[in-house]
């Protein structure tokens, strides 16, 4: 079985493609995140424009919701992670030693 040119060709690409995907992983990951959230919130702007938005309006409410709902849930998480970490470092003594409170 021999491998023509066609083939090596396409190897040599993909080989290329991959070895930029690695070189640039720091820098994309921030452009895969935006592209991941457009592909979620586009059906929603979708239904907003058939609703008879305007679509910079309905994409500008469309991420305003989101930004409000991550600092919501920041505000929320945020105070009890603080209080299970200083519960576990106030912990770690009586679990190195294998004493019971």
């Amino acid at each position: 079985m021999s491998i023509d040119r066609n083939q090596i060709a396409w190897l040599a690409g993909l080989l290329a493609f991959v070895f930029l995907l690695w070189l640039l992983s720091d820098i994309l990951l921030p452009f895969v995140g935006g592209i991941a959230l457009a592909y979620i919130q586009a059906p929603f702007a979708d239904r907003l424009e058939r609703l008879g938005m305007n679509r910079t309006l309905a994409a500008l409410l469309i991420v305003t919701v989101v930004v409000a709902a991550i600092i919501l849930l920041t505000l929320l998480v945020l105070p009890l992670a603080s209080e299970q970490t200083l519960a576990l470092i106030a912990a770690i003594p009586s679990l190195a030693l294998g004493c019971r409170r």
